[in-house]
């Protein structure tokens, strides 16, 4: 799968997981309007697929499951925004090696 694409897929798979509950939709907007002010659901979701996409691409693991890599590293991204904690990239990166490595 070419990075294009794996990067689409994981942007639109982490915004699915996000609206999949309206409940969860509202608070997590509140919380992005908190703590990231020039920032939009899709921002994050796009900036969280970038992270991914990088870290996908330094690990150069072929043991490494990383369709279930993507859904594990969305919930971990969406716990988070539910906590009430601001996410910054140092976040995803641990976030995004961690599911990798749940995941090998």
């Amino acid at each position: 799968m070419s990075n294009d694409l794996f990067y689409r897929e994981m942007v639109d798979r982490m915004s699915n997981r996000l609206f999949q509950n309206p409940d969860q939709m509202d608070q997590i907007d509140e919380i992005i309007n908190e703590h990231h002010q020039d920032s939009t659901v899709y921002t994050i979701c796009a900036k969280a697929a970038n992270v991914l996409d990088i870290v996908k691409e330094l690990s150069n693991d072929d043991h490494i499951d990383w369709d279930n890599a993507v859904d594990e590293y969305a919930d971990d991204v969406i716990e988070h925004l539910l906590e009430g904690q601001k996410i910054d990239t140092l976040d995803m990166i641990t976030m995004a090696s961690r599911s990798g490595q749940s995941v090998r």
